[in-house]
């Protein structure tokens, strides 16, 4: 979103300090994907006990799970077999989301649904999987190449609509929290570094490429394995 540049101007009311102990790289895994998690988090509520994380074995998803296992929640997931793996390291419960009946099978383990979810498919159906006093917050809404932008207006609006359907759903964008509560973005993205820094939240390997191999990059991105996560590094 405007950083693929060689000069970005950046206001300091965004700036927070990188802790002792984590360098660069590894701090810089987490500026987006980190304060989306915790965000969704916060916006799932306080008197969440269970959660489902959509991708649980993607980039969001990891860090997703940890930080509400650090809040004591029982942690579901979706995963596919290439990333079930990263799942169940994060002592998640694990379901195959190819399989037709894997809501079924998370209603059963739950006694009728978990407590919250975060999505980040957009699809109706996956409401089955969540109480009806539970609530859903979606951080994005699939689509096809090409046209996300268009998927996520469209499924924000139809978010909204439901915003206090039983489960009530609730949308977090972290552009949009930069944007109106840069406070707030600054604690999150401050407490999630912190937790980086001591060694309670595992963040992502970096898999660091300078800035003029920008092309070898977008390659890597394509084909990084589960738990990394492509920096560039620009000389400053």
């Amino acid at each position: 979103m405007g950083a693929h540049a060689t000069l970005v101007p950046v206001n300091p009311a965004l700036l927070v300090p990188v802790p002792e102990g984590l360098d660069d790289a590894t701090a810089a895994t987490l500026l987006l994907d980190a304060v989306t998690a915790q965000a969704a988090l916060d916006a799932l509520g306080a008197d969440v006990t269970s959660v489902l994380v959509q991708g649980v074995g993607g980039a969001v998803g990891r860090l997703t799970a940890q930080l509400a296992a650090l809040r004591g929640l029982t942690v579901f997931g979706t995963a596919s077999e290439r990333t079930r793996t990263e799942g169940e390291q994060l002592d998640a419960t694990v379901l195959d989301y190819r399989d037709p009946d894997w809501i079924g099978d998370l209603c059963r383990r739950t006694s009728g649904g978990v407590d919250g979810l975060v999505d980040h498919t957009g699809s109706t159906a996956i409401r089955a999987a969540v109480r009806p006093h539970g609530r859903i917050v979606s951080i994005a809404f699939g689509g096809a190449p090409g046209h996300r932008r268009t998927a996520t207006a469209v499924g924000a609006i139809r978010a909204n609509t439901r915003r206090f359907a039983r489960p009530a759903e609730r949308v977090c964008s972290v552009p949009l929290l930069v944007a109106t509560r840069r406070a707030t973005y600054r604690r999150l993205l401050g407490g999630v570094l912190e937790l980086a820094a001591s060694g309670e939240l595992t963040p992502p390997a970096p898999l660091s490429v300078p800035f003029t191999d920008y092309a070898a990059a977008l390659d890597a991105a394509r084909t990084a394995a589960p738990g990394t996560k492509v920096v560039l590094l620009v000389n400053s």
